[in-house]
């Protein structure tokens, strides 16, 4: 559902100007959308 919600937001962004969406759907789809400096060990 995450990556459902950040596709919809970063379609709206880029085509109808709205806010861009909080995670990049690459990074979700990558698997990477959710990894912090915390999460790493940094």
């Amino acid at each position: 559902m995450p990556l459902y919600y950040a596709a919809h937001l970063d379609w709206f962004h880029r085509y109808l100007g709205g806010e861009p969406s909080p995670i990049d759907p690459l990074r979700l789809v990558r698997g990477t959308g959710f990894v912090t400096d915390k999460a790493v060990g940094k």
